[in-house]
């Protein structure tokens, strides 16, 4: 089994089951979306950076309308929540595939090598930090070196 998919299973003994349930949904929108557009943005970063924003739009309009009250409901803020995480992983995917292109080191290789480290503070069990905190911690220390 890969390195992430080890990492997934550690980390979902971590999650409530509300996280676990976004985390289905946005799954399960992902696969859709792949189906649905096999070629996301046409390889395009800026049409991609474009497609995030638009959903995050789209989802900032739903909560607006209610708060304000005016005709939009939990499911919709849930699904238009689930599109922006979708395309924000999409366009991570396509950046990162675009770095391996180029053979150029990048975040993406920062972001694995810090859950190679997550994952050996997980079975230190080193509970005293959430995991956003760890990362954030990690990614201060790997700026200042």
């Amino acid at each position: 089994m890969s390195l992430a998919k080890n990492k997934l299973r550690v980390l979902l003994d971590k999650l409530t089951e509300s996280e676990i349930f976004a985390i289905m949904l946005v799954v399960e929108e992902l696969q859709q979306s792949k189906k649905k557009h096999p070629t996301f943005a046409d390889g395009s970063l800026t049409l991609a950076a474009s497609i995030v924003s638009e959903e995050c739009g789209e989802m900032c309009q739903q909560v607006n309308q209610y708060v304000q009250e005016e005709g939009s409901t939990i499911s919709n803020m849930i699904v238009e929540g689930s599109h922006t995480a979708v395309t924000a992983i999409r366009f991570i995917e396509m950046v990162d595939k675009m770095s391996e292109q180029v053979n150029t080191p990048d975040l993406m290789n920062d972001y694995k090598e810090a859950l190679r480290v997550i994952d050996n503070m997980l079975r230190e069990e080193l509970d005293d930090f959430d995991i956003l905190t760890k990362m954030k911690l990690l990614f201060n220390l790997e700026k200042r070196k």
